[in-house]
């Protein structure tokens, strides 16, 4: 085999494996035989690449947010005063107390819908991963000594007693043989598995096959 070029020959029939190729991670966007790209590159995603860091951002919102938004503004609208208003009469009205909770929660709800945003960043030591502006505790700081694999997996999640959605998560593994969610609210499997590829090209991490994984 020749270490500079990557490609191993069959020493009885003389064949050519390019090793370089197999262990490339795995890219959904890249141009086929024929010369057309299997997929069109994800709207809505930024992707910055730089010598030494790349940064890869995407919104999460989706129709329904709009809804949901209007929906809590109409619910505080009626709810809140009325609450506070016998409040502040020195009488609580503790029957209202439930509706004006879930008011709070249906708007919260709604901005995380329409305003937050995951923001990753790969550096040479460490994988950082923002989610906002609307606080849903799902930052992580992971140290590259620490990272072994990443992969994609499919996530059912329930939005409302009559609909389910399938999501796309990217986990990464750890040496403590941990598993910790990198990116989540991915809608195609396409776009998560362009994100897992983009993080590995820049850390040169060759693509292996985890148990549970989504197909490639």
């Amino acid at each position: 085999m020749n270490l500079e070029t990557m490609i191993a020959s069959c020493s009885s029939c003389k064949n050519e494996i390019s090793l370089s190729e197999k262990l490339k991670p795995f890219n959904p966007f890249e141009k086929d035989s024929s010369g057309k790209k299997k997929e069109k590159f994800p709207v809505g995603y930024k992707f910055k690449r730089e010598p030494d860091q790349i940064q890869i951002s995407y919104g999460w919102f989706r129709p329904r947010a709009i809804f949901i938004f209007i929906f809590a503004f109409f619910w505080n609208y009626f709810v809140q005063p009325t609450f506070w208003l016998s409040v502040s009469k020195g009488i609580i009205d503790y029957i209202l107390i439930v509706p004006v909770v879930a008011g709070f929660f249906i708007l919260y709800w709604g901005l995380i819908e329409l305003l937050n945003k995951t923001k990753i960043t790969v550096t040479g030591e460490k994988l950082l991963v923002r989610v906002g502006p609307m606080p849903v505790f799902a930052n992580e700081n992971i140290e590259l000594k620490d990272l072994q694999q990443l992969y994609c997996k499919s996530k059912v999640k329930t939005v409302n007693r009559h609909q389910n959605e399938l999501q796309y998560q990217i986990y990464a593994v750890l040496k403590d043989f941990s598993h910790k969610v990198i990116a989540k609210r991915i809608y195609k499997k396409k776009e998560a598995q362009y994100i897992e590829y983009e993080i590995e090209q820049f850390l040169r991490i060759v693509d292996k096959k985890v148990d549970g994984e989504e197909s490639k």
